[in-house]
């Protein structure tokens, strides 16, 4: 979703469904923090936090809890702040993801899900297909940085 505009409705959508999320924060938004989790300044993260966010009318399109992430990067010292509805990744893992945004999205216009992938061992089965394009995911990311 574009910064410029955003929905929050369609958010918890998305959270209730069990989809996970990662925006970028704009500097007017407005939230309360509920808890600070403990953080290693070292690789970047500058704060985690769970926080709710405010306003009347935000509040009640997304009622739900947030994970906010303040992130310092290594080659420009941008800090950079994420929300998102995962509690679950590191926060490291959070900030890569977001990072690496654009090779994900090209890597699904690459290889769509629809379409069959040939080996030399011949045409995969849809459940084949979709196991190994997970495997290309976690490979096209790479290792940490």
């Amino acid at each position: 979703m574009d910064r410029g505009y955003l929905d929050f409705g369609r958010l918890y959508t998305f959270h209730q469904s069990a989809a996970c999320f990662i925006l970028r924060a704009k500097s007017n938004w407005r939230y309360q923090r509920l808890y600070s989790h403990p953080v290693d300044k070292s690789n970047g993260i500058q704060c985690d936090q769970t926080v709710r966010l405010v306003g009347h009318a935000v509040a009640k399109r997304y009622p739900d809890k947030l994970r906010r992430i303040k992130f310092t990067t290594p080659d420009t010292g941008k800090q950079l702040v994420f929300l998102t509805n995962n509690v679950t990744l590191p926060a490291r893992t959070i900030a890569q993801l977001y990072r690496r945004r654009w090779q994900v999205e090209l890597f699904f216009k690459m290889c769509p899900f629809g379409t069959s992938i040939r080996l030399d061992s011949g045409i995969l089965r849809n459940d084949e297909k979709r196991s190994r394009n997970d495997g290309k995911i976690v490979s096209f990311l790479g290792p940490d940085d």
